[in-house]
């Protein structure tokens, strides 16, 4: 896409530069969002606003596929739209010309994250997020000296845009690798920072910061409790699963699951106020992709402790929201309400109520 992006960029600049003399226009300012902004030239502002799939995307790994897609999409146009910012918004900035494979310019997105304009900035921690895509980049980019303290750094004092892009970095270095899910833990002040984003930040920042704190959590026991020790984490999960946007609720519901890996955070989530009842809503409501977290969260909770089952059993439209998921929903959605179901049928007066549901015998077998 970026390759397509800067290409038609080019060609049209091209013919432009053949038709029209821009070095004989006198310089124009302009403000923009309360920022004067001098062009040096002509500027294209490329969008996209759909797409064709040329092949099915089935499952979890096809809607990932595709979620990835979006978010580099993303990640890309911010680019291309920061690219016009120069000389008044403080020098030529950084682009990534590539979706991956150009490491050596990361000390260089380092550098600009520490002492750059905030505009500066933020297009560098978006080209990191770009290319933490890439399962070796993103192994090197965590490794690179100083590109987790500067992204954290940012987190914590960068504009809402700031934030933003370095939550998505973050969320990307922490999606496949161990080691960089416990060295982005052990950076001082980044649990608190991403819970502060997630309680105060923009709809997007507190997507990114759920996002990032699920991917945290996951196959690490010492992040999972890590995180249930900030202050206000879990209060500001359930917010988001309540009052979010979709995807927000999405990423909470999955960040929720993770942390219910852990035996005290199972006990902790489940007493915590509302969030039964947001998981419940959720699961009854939420789009395909919030249902199947929903699902897995609530499977998740019941999984270790009876009083959690007995819990959710009460919750108004909890079994009848997990039948009708078995029964309609997605195969994704079919698989954790079964699972759910099971678990939570082990208590006898459950499994009635289940059957007199319609679910089927043996989805709890």
């Amino acid at each position: 896409m970026s390759t397509l992006f800067e290409g038609v960029r080019a060609q049209v600049n091209a013919e432009l530069g053949r038709q029209f003399d821009f070095t004989s226009l006198p310089e124009e300012k302009l403000v923009v969002r309360g920022k004067k902004v001098i062009a040096a030239g002509p500027t294209i502002s490329i969008c996209a606003s759909d797409c064709v799939l040329t092949e099915p995307l089935k499952g979890d790994a096809g809607r990932a596929k595709l979620n990835m897609a979006y978010e580099r999409a993303d990640a890309l146009l911010e680019e291309q739209k920061l690219k016009g910012k120069a000389g008044g918004m403080g020098g030529v900035l950084l682009l990534s010309q590539q979706v991956a494979g150009e490491l050596s310019r990361v000390p260089k997105l380092v550098a600009q994250m520490q002492s750059g304009s905030d505009d500066a900035k933020a297009e560098a921690a978006g080209v990191l997020w770009t290319l933490a895509h890439n399962a070796d980049n993103e192994v090197a980019i965590a490794k690179e000296e100083g590109a987790l303290v500067a992204l954290v750094a940012l987190l914590r004092d960068g504009s809402a845009l700031g934030k933003e892009k370095a939550a998505g970095a973050l969320q990307n270095l922490a999606g496949n690798d161990d080691n960089n899910r416990v060295a982005i833990a052990k950076e001082e002040g980044v649990l608190a920072a991403l819970v502060a984003l997630l309680r105060n930040g923009s709809a997007v920042g507190k997507e990114r910061a759920a996002a990032a704190l699920r991917n945290l959590a996951a196959n690490s026991a010492d992040n999972k409790v890590a995180i249930a020790k900030e202050e206000g984490v879990l209060a500001a999960l359930v917010a988001l699963l309540r009052d979010g946007s979709a995807v927000g609720k999405e990423k909470a519901a999955a960040a929720l699951q993770n942390l219910a890996g852990n035996d005290d955070n199972e006990v902790a989530i489940a007493k915590e106020e509302g969030a039964l009842a947001a998981l419940v809503t959720l699961l009854r409501d939420g789009s395909a992709v919030g249902k199947e977290r929903a699902a897995a969260a609530l499977w998740s909770l019941a999984a270790n402790k009876a009083d959690n089952r007995v819990a959710i059993a009460k919750v108004e439209g909890a079994l009848a929201a997990l039948v009708a998921l078995l029964r309609d929903g997605s195969a994704v959605g079919k698989e954790k309400a079964v699972g759910a179901l099971k678990v939570l049928s082990r208590i006898p007066e459950t499994k009635n109520s289940l059957l007199q549901l319609g679910c089927p015998a043996s989805a709890l077998a």
